[in-house]
């Protein structure tokens, strides 16, 4: 199984026509919201439903065109593929705390949630234009219980309403089976501190609730980090010079340990890197203390094949065989940047296939220049 998420603010740049269907069993489009009382709404409605995107279903008023036109034709195209609206994110889980918090709330929510994306009531759309784009949801609570973008917001109940919340909408989902002959599919993405998972997530009972679960097995370290490190590294290193130190591995066995069956688990990738500023020569600038100047520019691999990965950038490869991850270092400018090629790429889907995890997730698509979802796709069987 492959999944990838789809940016949709990305659609000017990277439209949903060049999207390597045959590659993928699953697109996750990114994202639905939230709103402040409670609802499920379109994270861009302009960009969803009303763009030109050079397909168009229906005419005249009420007729469907944006990225879900595309979608619904993508689809056409390839009928294997399953396409799961994400809602949340990292900006937009403000809401998910209040709406979780009763069953009436929660009801209102999934009406909602259902009402748009799996019977296609838009506003302005014509229902029969929009209906059959979506086959289920995927929720993206970033994050239950406390963290996240500053202004979310919290509540001591948090676990045990999102597993309520995910109860009440797999049984919506079945009602709604009974009725169109269609299975629909529920997932969610969770962070991969073991912290979180442990403490502000009853992850055994989400499992069995839901087809999968995402583990974002990626941005692992950042500015608060005490040094310089992977984000993304498949194993922990010893006598690494911090205490808290994530893997991959360490994410997946405390899954695993919490009661998770590997077939519910699966593996996120990250296509695009993260740098520091300011960072000693020594050791390369691997474990360097942090120097707090944690770059924003644009780090996709694509942009780093073109910009970092060329000898007049400055910069220097290496790969560390233990953590089995890639990072670059340019000792002139003092700049270490962690990513994802093509080589641990292998590795983690080789370690996923040998522990029977479903399959690997990536976010996301426009970050690619193809390498990476090539190397996935020539190890993991996309009917898997």
């Amino acid at each position: 199984m492959v999944i990838a998420y789809y940016a949709s603010w990305k659609a000017p740049v990277y439209p949903v026509q060049q999207i390597p269907a045959d590659q993928l069993t699953h697109i996750y489009y990114a994202f639905a919201h939230v709103s402040a009382d409670g609802l499920c709404v379109l994270g861009d409605p302009q960009l969803d439903l009303h763009q030109e995107s050079g397909v168009q279903f229906g005419a005249g008023e009420g007729s469907l065109r944006g990225n879900f036109a595309a979608l619904k034709h993508l689809k056409e195209q390839h009928p294997h593929l399953k396409i799961l609206i994400s809602i949340g994110g990292w900006g937009a889980s403000q809401h998910f705390s209040p709406m979780a918090q009763t069953a009436e709330s929660r009801a209102r929510f999934i009406d909602s949630a259902i009402s748009q994306f799996l019977l296609g009531s838009f506003p302005d759309i014509h229902p029969e234009n929009a209906i059959g784009i979506f086959d289920g949801f995927d929720l993206d609570w970033e994050y239950p219980t406390e963290g996240g973008l500053e202004g979310n917001l919290h509540h001591p109940e948090d676990a045990q309403n999102f597993t309520l919340l995910m109860q009440e909408f797999r049984v919506a989902l079945d009602l709604l089976s009974q009725d169109t002959g269609q299975h629909y599919e529920l997932s969610i993405a969770v962070a991969a501190a073991p912290k979180r998972i442990t403490n502000d997530l009853h992850l055994k009972d989400l499992s069995e609730i839901l087809e999968r679960i995402n583990l974002m097995t990626y941005d692992f370290t950042g500015e608060v980090g005490p040094v310089t490190t992977f984000h993304n590294n498949l194993f922990a290193v010893e006598g690494a010079p911090f205490d808290l130190q994530y893997s991959t591995h360490l994410t997946v066995q405390t899954a695993l340990r919490l009661g998770v069956v590997p077939e519910k688990l699966v593996l996120g990738l990250p296509f695009y890197g993260r740098m520091w500023r300011g960072v000693n020569r020594d050791n390369n600038g691997l474990y360097q203390p942090n120097p707090g100047e944690f770059s924003d520019v644009d780090l996709s691999y694509r942009n780093l094949i073109d910009k970092y990965l060329v000898p007049e950038s400055g910069f220097e490869p290496f790969y560390h065989l233990e953590a089995e991850v890639p990072y670059l270092f340019n000792p002139d400018s003092g700049e270490f940047i962690t990513y994802e090629n093509p080589r641990s790429i292998r590795s983690k889907v080789f370690y996923g296939k040998a522990r029977g995890l479903q399959g690997v997730m990536f976010w996301e698509l426009a970050q690619d220049n193809g390498e990476l979802l090539n190397t996935i796709h020539q190890m993991l069987d996309k009917q898997d």
